[in-house]
């Protein structure tokens, strides 16, 4: 049997959530142009929190992934532990890991010539390559169709709402995840990201404001958020019942 949140409690559980994705920015809104800059900073208050929610969302992961061992049933690829779990931990670690510039900047760890050469920050990460950019130096340039961000957003859009909508409203797609023991999250969890999408936008247009750089590491903060709660959710789920993978 799925088991299924009763629908006041979604409807509470997803508020609260909503809530504190607004918090940070409206703390932006009661703060100097100096306390902006501190709060949103490299290393600062917000990056940090970023960082420290895939590194735990990473940890779920991989602990649900060593728990779910089986001898009595294979899974996806005749592994005897769920793969995709193992997948997302990895993915949170590299989110991790481009977040902090793997550590460069703890450790004192001096940008290569090579990379000072072909990074829009100087750093030590893939996302700022400028292969990936769209602007170089604030200036547009005519780059890559997929920037890191337009990948982080598909892999978001697809994860965490198409499929768990398809889940829930075709059978074919559930017998599907089903047969792989594909993780899924909850569809009231899924539809707050694209929210988070959107009230970054919105805050995008007070800019002037507030600072688009600011907004853009709240928003990156939210999401990793985000996907914290989604690892937690199939914790609870996989706790209460290792073998259901259709949780909505």
């Amino acid at each position: 049997m799925q088991a299924k949140i009763p629908l006041k409690k979604m409807y509470l559980y997803g508020n609260i959530v909503f809530f504190l994705l607004i918090v940070p920015y409206l703390i932006l809104l009661f703060q100097s142009p100096e306390q902006r800059i501190n709060f949103t900073k490299e290393d600062g208050i917000i990056e940090n929190l970023s960082a420290i929610f895939f590194f735990m969302a990473s940890c779920i992961c991989f602990y649900l992934f060593f728990k779910s061992i089986s001898d009595d049933k294979v899974y996806f690829l005749k592994i005897r532990r769920n793969c995709f779990f193992l997948i997302l931990g990895l993915l949170f670690i590299f989110c991790l890991g481009e977040e902090i510039s793997w550590g460069q900047r703890f450790f004192c760890i001096n940008t290569s010539d090579y990379l000072m050469k072909i990074n829009n920050q100087g750093e030590t990460n893939l996302h700022n390559l400028y292969f990936f950019q769209r602007y170089i130096k604030n200036s547009p340039v005519i780059g890559w169709f997929m920037t890191p961000e337009r990948i982080f957003v598909l892999i978001w859009l697809f994860y965490c709402l198409l499929i768990p909508i398809c889940n829930k409203f075709s059978l074919k797609v559930r017998n599907f995840i089903r047969k792989i023991y594909f993780p899924i999250i909850p569809i009231w969890l899924g539809i707050l990201f694209p929210l988070n999408q959107l009230i970054s936008e919105i805050f995008e247009k007070m800019q002037i404001l507030l600072g688009l750089q600011a907004i853009i590491e709240i928003k990156e903060t939210n999401f990793a958020f985000l996907f914290f709660l989604a690892s937690i959710s199939l914790y609870i789920k996989y706790k209460n019942n290792p073998g259901q993978v259709d949780i909505i």
